[in-house]
């Protein structure tokens, strides 16, 4: 059914929203050997605003020393590429008539290209570009696009279009949209969304300024695009030119990229058709498929010389639509053949017989209303996979494992799996499944491609049991008794000891699952236990504390904790002797200012218990420290000392006794670096004494007890 309102509408947004000739451009180049290339520009524009030229400049830079070279390329080409249904093509603007019509220019010339530099660039620039409505047009009034050429990889030619225009779309997520960029050598594409550029001063260029809601990756609401198939799809409902910038690269076997071609097009969103076209269920089908297999993503693998047919029908809901069927079958599968029948739904038959199967190809498949003046094109990306690897097995064919299940992996997306009925396969037609064996022992496994089969012997071993035991405390440090699971008479097992143990041990049979071992020093041990079969090998391991560790006390960060830990065993914290209330972690936090003798001691359910020493927890303040080499004799006192300090240019003039809390008790004046300090009436403890010089530095800070 003819849309006349949706007519109607496209025509005025044309004309309202068009302000220049230029909506679209990208290069392409092809190798004629040696440093000789053809280099073709394409240059898209509407026919209502034609501005003709018969050459264009581009220019070249190669990555070595960054001169420019200037390269006029002549027009040899003018194709109106207008998305009107057949019947309408006469209206379109280009044959004078009312509709949008839009026109390819194709200006080419072979080129030199320096061959000697691993990189070139060919871009072309020019201002006039058209009006959109997501950047901002004042800053944007001009053209660059570029394609990347790294001699480095030889001979190379760049992706091609096979769908040129710019498209008219609507702003429906079910609707895709393929450029149908192929690569004549067979390399395998990526696509992209990035930034539209303009140049700038010299051979520079920049981003285009996109308004609010809009970026290089988000050109139009809701866009996104598959980096492998360059099918897009958008989700907006406002109607309007949009300027769109797609990144194309080249990638060689290893998926690196060897060359790249920037798509600068325009796309127009209009009102969607209430009957858009759609493929019907279930798909494809092959009716015809000897040495091929369907893939997941609709798609057919093959190897040289196998034939396949697939089947495929498009319709419209609205059964007075007429539907245009077309495809790349030219470009990507030569020799190809494809019929079809009926007007809506279209059923259509696409045979080939594989030949020069390199690498995969992209088939794309757009199907149109045209019904409607501008027909809403819906595309359909169907890979071709190259098979003609899978004549090399891969894997090993005899595989032995350890446990009763194997992830098997071909590199392919296609083929099946088959083998004894009593295996459980998770996924026969996966590359990569997951197989279950109900018992040890010797299996089969085939897996066919469609070209060639690959069968594969895997032989499964019971995992043996290791375990260790649980960890323990040996209280009296003498010798003890390990106790290990115990193995079966196919395995064998093995006690040995870790490297940084504190000392070198003594199994009486490191054989045996339950053995002696002698530890000669104190300390925790760490012993491993291993069981091995002929390709499996578990191991376990178990701690044995020999003799009770005296727990650590270190300060850190404000915080008491505890070095060298056991789990099994607990503690307590104690302060100036008493227990601290609710202190039994491995750390403790002390609360301001509460100075004191700080330990703590730790106990193992057998009753084992080990104290540490005592933490002296001191103003840090005044923690110790010597620029004059100060002495005290005898320390600890206990009537009186001799503090002498060596010689210095350090003028000593007093002395201050602290306690241990940082309390000033008593202050002395000096004269030379001697100081007879008598007890008086200091308590038994332990004290600080610093000495202070004549600009009131801290010099020196020492410790001592008086008992």
């Amino acid at each position: 059914m003819r849309s006349l309102i949706c007519t109607i509408a496209l025509v005025l947004a044309f004309h309202s929203i068009q302000a220049s000739h230029i909506m679209g451009a990208n290069i392409s180049y092809r190798c004629l050997g040696g440093d000789q290339y053809e280099v073709s520009l394409y240059v898209f524009q509407n026919c209502a605003d034609p501005q003709n030229t018969s050459s264009e400049i581009i220019r070249t830079i190669p990555s070595c020393d960054f001169s420019f070279s200037s390269h006029s390329l002549s027009l040899v080409d003018i194709l109106e590429v207008t998305q009107a249904s057949p019947i309408d093509m006469e209206n379109s603007a280009c044959n004078g008539g009312f509709l949008p019509g839009v026109v390819r220019l194709t200006y080419t010339d072979t080129i030199t290209i320096n061959t000697a530099c691993p990189e070139m660039v060919i871009y072309w620039k020019k201002c006039n570009r058209s009006f959109a409505v997501n950047i901002d047009n004042s800053d944007s009034p001009c053209f660059y696009v570029e394609s990347v050429l790294k001699t480095s990889s030889g001979c190379n030619n760049s992706p091609q279009l096979s769908s040129p225009t710019a498209p008219y779309v609507c702003g429906d997520p079910n609707i895709n949209v393929n450029l149908g960029a192929f690569d004549p050598d067979g390399d395998q594409l990526r696509y992209s969304l990035v930034p539209a550029q303009r140049p700038t001063s010299g051979n520079s260029h920049t981003n285009l300024v996109y308004e609010d809601g809009f970026s290089g990756d988000l050109p139009i609401q809701g866009m996104t695009i598959d980096p492998n198939t360059g099918n897009m799809s958008l989700e907006t409902d406002i109607i309007g030119y949009y300027i769109v910038a797609i990144l194309v690269e080249e990638l060689d076997a290893s998926l690196q990229v060897k060359g790249s071609m920037l798509i600068d097009v325009q796309f127009v969103v209009s009102s969607c058709t209430p009957f858009p076209p759609y493929m019907a269920n279930p798909g494809v089908s092959l009716t015809s498929a000897i040495a091929s297999n369907l893939t997941s993503n609709m798609g057919v693998a093959v190897c040289d010389g196998s034939s396949f047919c697939m089947d495929m029908i498009f319709q419209s809901d609205d059964l007075e639509d007429t539907l245009n069927v077309s495809a790349n079958v030219d470009e990507v599968l030569p020799g190809a053949t494809m019929t079809m029948s009926g007007l809506n739904p279209v059923e259509v038959q696409l045979c080939w017989t594989a030949q020069n199967m390199t690498s995969d190809r992209l088939l794309i498949i757009s199907v149109g209303n045209d019904d409607e003046p501008i027909p809403t094109v819906v595309s359909y990306s169907l890979p071709i996979i190259n098979a003609n690897d899978d004549v090399v097995n891969i894997e090993e064919d005899l595989i032995s494992i350890c446990g009763l299940s194997i992830e098997l992996d071909r590199p392919y997306d296609y083929g099946q799996w088959s083998g004894d009925a009593t295996l459980v396969i998770q996924d026969l037609n996966s590359q990569i499944s997951q197989i279950q064996f109900p018992e040890s022992g010797a299996y089969e496994l085939v897996w066919n491609s469609g070209c060639t089969s690959d069968t594969i012997s895997v032989t499964a071993y019971l995992e043996p049991l290791a375990e260790a035991g649980s960890d323990d405390l040996n209280c009296d440090a003498s010798g003890y008794s390990l106790l290990a699971s115990p193995f079966d008479s196919a395995s064998e097992g093995l006690w040995t000891a870790s490297d940084e143990n504190p000392a070198e041990v003594i199994f009486e049979n490191e054989n045996e699952a339950n053995t002696l071992v002698t530890m000669p020093e104190p300390g925790a041990y760490r012993f491993y236990w291993t069981v091995t079969n002929a390709v499996c090998e578990m191991m376990d391991s178990v701690l044995i504390e020999n003799g009770m560790l005296v727990p650590v006390i270190l300060f850190e960060n404000d915080i008491f904790i505890l070095e060298d830990l056991n789990p099994s065993l607990s503690y307590q914290w104690f302060r100036d002797g008493i227990a601290i209330l609710g202190a039994f972690g491995t750390s403790y936090v002390p609360e301001a200012e509460a100075y004191g003798e700080y330990q703590v001691i730790s106990s193992h359910p057998n009753g084992c218990e080990a104290e540490s020493e005592v933490y002296t927890y001191a103003v840090s303040s005044l923690s110790e420290y010597d620029l004059v080499q100060m002495k005290i004799q005898p320390n600890p006192m206990q009537n009186q000392a001799i503090i002498s300090w060596a010689s210095s240019k350090e003028n000593v003039i007093r002395a201050e006794i602290r306690s241990i809390q940082g309390v000033l008790i008593h202050t002395e004046l000096v004269r030379g670096n001697l100081l007879e300090l008598v007890r008086g009436p200091l308590h038994s403890g332990v004290y600080l004494i610093s000495l202070i010089d004549a600009d009131g530095r801290i010099i020196g800070v020492h410790r001592f007890m008086i008992e």
